[in-house]
């Protein structure tokens, strides 16, 4: 987070003045109301980690706090809040390449194939696709050993899958494990369209097989 992706200044709340703390282009707010009896206390009401992020009710409730504490508690919805939503934007992102830069989703329901198993030679092809994602995350992210682990995991998964599943829904699994290492590393914008390609070029010999 930088300072230039926030605005603040005086604000107006249910007919009461603050100083409130918006993050430019989001739902996200913060504001500070003074005490009218002291100065040095006051409350405070944020945007919450909720279905459409409303508006909370003032805080700490009746009685009004030190600054310091409105401070910490400002410290602690950056840390939650702010980058809880943050991580939310960068999963639709992702789900959103997932979707626009790969042809899995495009077997229709009707499509005779879906619920075909694949052959011999594919489910060969598709193995050799994952080993090859498997190298290759390692090399471009260098993921810590847990964080490894954790993929691994999902695409030792995803290649015995290719033993049970149709196409259609192994291609689901396919689009699903994308997304989840794509929290397990964490990615932003960047990193998830280094991710996007990286899949598609491991899968660039079989990509005849998620039409």
């Amino acid at each position: 987070m930088q300072p230039s992706q926030f605005h603040a200044g005086d604000m107006i709340l249910e007919n009461m003045a603050g100083f409130g703390v918006e993050m430019k282009n989001t739902p996200l707010t913060f504001i500070f109301r003074t005490s009218e009896h002291s100065f040095e206390k006051g409350d405070c009401r944020f945007t919450l980690a909720a279905a459409g992020w409303p508006l909370g009710d003032w805080w700490p409730g009746k009685s009004f706090g030190e600054f310091s504490v409105l401070v910490y508690r400002f410290s602690e919805w950056l840390g939650t809040t702010v980058q809880l939503y943050l991580e939310d934007q960068e999963a639709v992102d992702l789900w959103t390449q997932v979707v626009s830069e790969t042809d899995v989703l495009t077997a229709s329901l009707d499509d005779p194939k879906r619920d075909q198993q694949f052959s011999k030679q594919e489910k060969a092809l598709l193995r050799e696709s994952v080993s090859r994602v498997r190298k290759r995350i390692k090399e471009t992210f260098l993921p810590k050993q847990k964080v490894l682990n954790e993929i691994n995991r999902r695409l030792d998964y995803l290649e015995q899958a290719v033993d049970r599943l149709s196409r259609f829904d192994w291609k689901n699994l396919l689009i699903s494990t994308i997304m989840a290492i794509g929290v397990n590393l964490s990615v932003d914008k960047t990193t998830g369209g280094q991710l996007m390609e990286l899949f598609k070029h491991a899968f660039s010999q079989a990509i005849y097989l998620l039409k």
